[in-house]
């Protein structure tokens, strides 16, 4: 809330319409209104999803009643089972310009006139209220991170009445200036937990191949190695390429000045992944975007590396070393319990490369999975076996094999024109 709220309010005004009807036949003992949209504002405005009409009005006293009933009904859903104390207000995603014209703003004499057209400084009004509710329950607040950022800064965590304020700034894409938002955020008092888009986002694909299932508005490709790859006390150290493979670098992203470090970093207090359902639709797809990138995440939140302090390029090496030792646990023991419990992990493609002396050869990603071979020929698959190849045209098709259930991967093809003086590979 406010925004992502289309289905309640559409509901909403079924409910009042259904009141409406009630009132026409001479029924006085009616509920009190919950309307959540001001049909005077400017309905046609898009979300960045397309959704019209999909914003809480933050003028309209129906508006906080709605959403005291919503917190009151998860209190009470939590109750008996482990009592809520947080509530996320969500705050993310609102339409610029989705109040505009609201003739319940103009008519609300605690909206300044100087802000009836700024969709932040309106959000800002609905946070502070409804934020008053949260903290009138004795819960602690969790929001988005543009749900309390107006005016390029974070808004004054004195708005806020809770005991702690927890912020989720995602939104790291190298090529915004948004990798910016944590440390202002830890140093402005609030609690921040990083789910870094470009690193925890695993409904972004795992390959920079089409083939791979996933999104990639936040980054090109994230598989399990970068994840564990990530150094959250240092945002900016994790800088790589844009989503469309152009190069970043810290003075594209913060100009001349260095690229903020959070001073209060105690106020960094976690890290979480996020997936999207809108690319699964079973339960082996979930599996295998979870997993097993969810266990690196679980690595990089409880343990902090040694090489996350070093300098290049003895922090690559270091990390190097560290991940072999990690893939060589997940390959020889977690992905085989994996199997046996039924998680159906993806199971990545081999690489494969023809040598200058004619040598083919090929790799997994994980230690204990098969590789297999087809070629142009017997068009059989087989066990791979290093090979030096003849002169000639080659072509070959790759996949790997898990050691307990026997999936595969997608198949990967390599052509090679072998000869004395030429390789070429595809």
């Amino acid at each position: 809330m406010p925004a992502h709220s289309a289905a309640a309010i559409f509901t909403m005004e079924t409910r009042e319409d259904e009141i409406d009807y009630k009132r026409s036949h001479g029924n006085q003992n009616l509920p009190e209104s919950l309307l959540l949209f001001d049909h005077k504002s400017a309905k046609d405005v898009l979300s960045v999803q397309k959704w019209k009409q999909n914003a809480m009005n933050p003028c309209m006293n129906s508006t906080y009643r709605f959403v005291e009933n919503v917190i009151d009904a998860m209190i009470a859903l939590h109750k008996d089972i482990q009592p809520l104390s947080k509530f996320h207000m969500g705050g993310d995603e609102v339409a610029k310009g989705v109040w505009n014209g609201s003739q319940e703003c103009q008519n609300n004499p605690d909206i300044p006139n100087t802000i009836l057209n700024n969709t932040e400084q309106l959000q800002r009004v609905f946070m502070r209220r409804a934020s008053d509710i949260v903290a009138q329950k004795n819960l602690d607040l969790a929001v988005w991170e543009d749900g309390v950022y107006a005016d390029e800064k974070p808004n004054p965590i004195t708005d806020y009445k809770s005991k702690n304020v927890f912020v989720y700034p995602c939104n790291n894409r190298w090529d915004t200036t948004f990798a910016r938002r944590p440390a202002e955020f830890a140093d402005a008092g609030y609690k921040v937990i990083l789910p870094l888009a470009t690193h925890l986002y695993f409904d972004q694909p795992q390959e920079p191949d089409p083939e791979s299932r996933g999104l990639y508005w936040a980054t090109r490709f994230t598989d399990t190695r970068k994840v564990f790859g990530l150094m959250p006390d240092d945002i900016f150290a994790n800088l790589g390429p844009g989503r469309m493979g152009n190069p970043v670098t810290e003075e594209s992203i913060c100009g001349s000045n260095t690229c903020p470090k959070p001073k209060k970093t105690e106020n960094i207090i976690g890290l979480q992944a996020c997936m999207w359902a809108e690319v699964m639709r079973t339960e082996g797809q979930f599996h295998e975007m979870a997993f097993p990138r969810v266990l690196a995440l679980a690595e990089r939140a409880w343990h902090r590396a040694d090489w996350e302090t070093m300098t290049s390029p003895s922090r690559e090496t270091a990390r190097d070393k560290e991940w072999e030792v990690f893939a060589d646990v997940l390959g020889y023991a977690e992905l085989p319990r994996l199997e046996r419990k039924g998680i159906m992990y993806i199971v990545e493609p081999p690489g494969a490369k023809v040598e200058s002396d004619g040598t083919l050869k090929a790799n997994a990603r994980y230690p204990g999975h098969v590789i297999e071979i087809m070629d142009d020929k017997s068009q059989k698959w087989k066990k791979f076996k290093e090979r030096k190849l003849a002169n000639g045209q080659h072509t070959f098709n790759f996949r790997v094999r898990t050691p307990v259930d026997g999936r595969v991967s997608r198949t990967v093809e390599l052509k090679a024109n072998v000869s004395t003086k030429v390789n070429s590979y595809a």
